[in-house]
């Protein structure tokens, strides 16, 4: 067992620890320790702001519809809106705490199936957000005026209809490819 196996172990513990415990004052502490990490002890405000930033609009919609849900049930829903919006954040935070100081290539390692399936998902989640950023590109470079919202609609269809058939061919080639090099998954 490596170092990246352990780091793997931790993350495990650490989001099902964080699943049961209610205690806002602990919640808090932990999001501040980790916060204090990556602010002072690696310095990288860039990636805690990134991480906050895409967890955001989430955690926006899920304690908007929590609250609506609980008024008409004529509840009060803030200490548990206050302790799931510290839960997420925490196990988030845990995350990109892993991500900091292990290899989830090597995590992953003591199970080719799970190898298997990480480089599959991963080299399609690569390919698609390089391709939904070209695609961006191309409406706005051939588009003179602002575009009107069924041009957006009839674009975002195309394009959706296009992932889907690039996301096929793309999972065939790359699982070609992995079994030509020794991964096999049900063997």
């Amino acid at each position: 067992m490596n170092r990246d196996n352990l780091m793997l172990i931790l993350l495990f513990l650490c989001i099902i620890i964080l699943s049961f415990i209610n205690n806002i004052a602990f919640l808090f502490g932990y999001f501040l320790s980790i916060t204090v990490f990556f602010l002072i002890i690696r310095g990288r405000v860039g990636t805690l702001i990134s991480g906050i930033l895409r967890v955001l609009p989430f955690l926006v919609v899920l304690s908007f519809a929590f609250y609506i849900s609980s008024l008409l049930s004529k509840g009060h829903p803030y200490r548990y809106l206050v302790i799931l919006n510290l839960r997420v954040f925490d196990m988030v935070l845990s995350l990109m705490f892993f991500r900091e100081f292990a290899n989830p290539l090597r995590a992953l390692s003591f199970s080719s199936t799970l190898t298997y399936i990480f480089i599959l998902s991963y080299s399609q989640i690569k390919t698609f957000t390089e391709l939904y950023y070209d695609f961006s590109l191309v409406m706005r470079s051939r588009m003179v005026l602002d575009t009107s919202y069924k041009d957006r609609i009839l674009f975002l269809r195309k394009m959706a209809g296009y992932f889907f058939k690039k996301a096929i061919a793309r999972a065939e080639d790359t699982a070609m490819a992995m079994k030509a090099r020794g991964f096999f998954l049900y063997d």
